[in-house]
């Protein structure tokens, strides 16, 4: 779990599989309506370089390990941006 206070942000970083070997996605569950989660490709041939999904209550978001992203500064809200986030891997049953 994460709270993000006011002006608060998160670098961009990825969780992937070279660091963590048994993890293959990462995702985010959102307890507030704050903020927001910015993606960007790692593919050089990709259509959209960047996105940007707005955290909403109740929204869950599943996404590659690999996959860079960050939590902008919060400036918008005196509420604490709140989430709950997760690595795992996806197995084959």
């Amino acid at each position: 779990t994460a709270l993000y206070k006011k002006a608060a942000f998160h670098l961009m970083h990825t969780h992937s599989p070279a660091a963590i070997t048994s993890q293959n996605y990462s995702g985010i569950f959102y307890i507030s309506s704050v903020g927001s989660t910015n993606f960007f490709s790692n593919n050089p041939s990709s259509f959209l370089n960047e996105m940007s999904i707005p955290s909403e209550s109740g929204r869950f978001v599943l996404f590659p390990s690999n996959l860079p992203h960050q939590v902008i500064f919060n400036v918008d809200s005196d509420e604490e941006r709140c989430v709950i986030s997760f690595n795992g891997t996806l197995k084959e049953v």
